[in-house]
């Protein structure tokens, strides 16, 4: 609640919240199917996956993840055949969109948008400056500077500690933010990260004992005066925050 995307995103009409959700229960899915796995509870988990790739493709980044999860629990052999099924429903679902979309001429219509989308991305003035102002000014904004501290002292407990909760947290993070700060499509697209940043915040906070609650407080305070920037601030650079 104290990262300003969290709740400018969620209040608007894009596919972030809803991917970001999608995400998120996924994983809960994928913890219930470790602990005691059924085929049921593998489709169901497959279903919320699929949901989560007709949102948005960043959803994609969670495959690595459940595999990673699955070694680090060491149970991907008794848990394979249900990741195999997980795979199977979830991929079931986006090809058959895929064929719904292909069939209507949605992807041959979207094309062109997505070419020109490469294109600038790969150019050398305009790309450059658009995954600057992402990595400088955009995620930090959307994360809110004032958490920076935080994310530096959860971080540094997450791997002084490395209990497999903790390497699940950052590999979480990593599985979003690795491919994604090599292509930089827009801070918005790092969103499916947030619950593990605030999870790596919260650890933080364990280290400053009774000034926690004063320093969420402050955080929540710094959060609604970037909120009012973002609505009352007329945005040149509007690009960079998007």
């Amino acid at each position: 609640m104290a990262t300003p995307f969290f709740l400018r995103i969620g209040a608007t009409a894009l596919t972030d919240m809803p991917v970001t959700f999608c995400f998120v229960l996924t994983l809960y899915c994928t913890v219930r199917l470790s602990q005691a796995p059924t085929y049921r509870l593998a489709i169901i988990t497959g279903l919320c996956l699929g949901a989560g790739l007709l949102c948005k493709y960043t959803m994609i980044f969670i495959y690595p993840l459940l595999l990673g999860m699955c070694i680090i629990q060491g149970a991907l052999r008794r848990l394979l055949p249900y990741l195999g099924v997980v795979v199977l429903v979830s991929g079931s679902v986006l090809a058959v969109w895929l064929g719904y979309t292909a069939a209507v001429g949605i992807l041959t219509a979207q094309r062109d948008t997505l070419a020109s989308h490469t294109r600038f991305a790969s150019m050398t003035n305009g790309g450059l400056r658009w995954k600057v102002g992402t990595s400088l000014l955009g995620l930090p904004s959307g994360l809110g500077t004032y958490s920076l501290p935080l994310l530096v002292v959860g971080g540094r407990r997450l791997l002084q500690r490395k209990s497999q909760a903790d390497l699940l947290v950052l590999l979480w993070i990593g599985a979003v933010f690795v491919p994604l700060v090599l292509t930089l499509p827009g801070p918005r697209y790092f969103l499916p990260a947030f619950p593990a940043l605030a999870l790596m915040m919260a650890c933080g906070l364990g280290r400053v004992g009774e000034a926690a609650g004063r320093l969420i407080l402050v955080a929540l305070l710094y959060c609604g005066g970037a909120l009012y920037l973002f609505v009352d601030w007329y945005r040149q650079v509007h690009s960079l925050f998007v």
